[in-house]
């Protein structure tokens, strides 16, 4: 039974001998399935699915493989295999950007060679729309700066490319700004330190000093009570001078 009827209704089938007999259109158990196979057919290589993998009651069932995980209306999406976006990307850096291998600016007729997708330009940041089936596709030149964009055929197989205006490049780093910096903080710091040392020096040498001249002025010498003091002058008596 499918939806609460046998063999899928009377137009798609009947039960004889508790087996569903299916009309020529219809196949399955439960003859749920039209033999149609064209809601499958994939507008970009007119294969069924793709050809990645099978058409079941008109919607694809795509194949997983070791390396290649296929996915998508028609089994056209495989983020782990090599498709068109690195078959594109050149021509696209080339006629939107201006910039690759590709791009001659001495040939103005001719600045980008063979190529000739003629990519629509997109302000802002491009997104794929999966109602159209677009892929989206992203990669860095050599300056490692990021390009976007999308790409997807019509009915009639024709290619159509959305690219973003802007591609991101990462902010240039000034080496010796940064190395002239940190030597410039070094400095300072060493200059705080040392001017730290020397205030805290200078204080405790100031209160050492006042110190000893409060204790120089409370100081009382007095000779007859110092059993150490001595005249600065000795006399001396010779017994050999008589007087003369």
């Amino acid at each position: 039974m499918n939806k609460g009827q046998l063999c899928s209704g009377p137009d798609h089938g009947d039960c004889v001998c508790g087996k569903c007999s299916c009309r020529p259109d219809y196949t399955g158990p439960a003859c749920p399935c039209l033999k149609d196979q064209k809601p499958c057919i994939s507008p970009e290589n007119g294969k069924i699915c793709g050809g990645n993998g099978k058409c079941v009651c008109g919607e694809c069932v795509c194949d997983v493989e070791d390396d290649r995980h296929y996915s998508g209306k028609y089994c056209d999406k495989c983020p782990t295999c090599p498709g068109k976006c690195e078959d594109f990307k050149l021509c696209v850096l080339c006629e939107v950007h201006k910039r690759g291998p590709k791009y001659n600016p001495d040939t103005p007729d001719r600045e980008c060679g063979d190529c000739a997708l003629y990519p629509e330009v997109v302000e802002g940041k491009i997104e794929a729309n999966e109602t159209l089936n677009e892929h989206l596709c992203s990669f860095y030149d050599e300056e490692d700066c990021l390009y976007v964009y999308v790409y997807s055929y019509n009915e009639s197989q024709h290619l159509h490319i959305r690219a973003q205006k802007e591609h991101e490049c990462p902010r240039k780093v000034f080496i010796l700004g940064i190395v002239l910096g940190v030597i410039a903080a070094i400095v300072l710091v060493g200059l705080a330190l040392l001017m730290l040392w020397k205030m805290v020096t200078t204080i405790h040498d100031r209160r050492e000093f006042a110190r000893f001249e409060k204790e120089r002025m409370m100081a009382k010498w007095d000779t007859g009570e110092n059993p150490i003091y001595k005249q600065a002058t000795s006399t001396f008596k010779n017994p050999t001078y008589a007087g003369k």
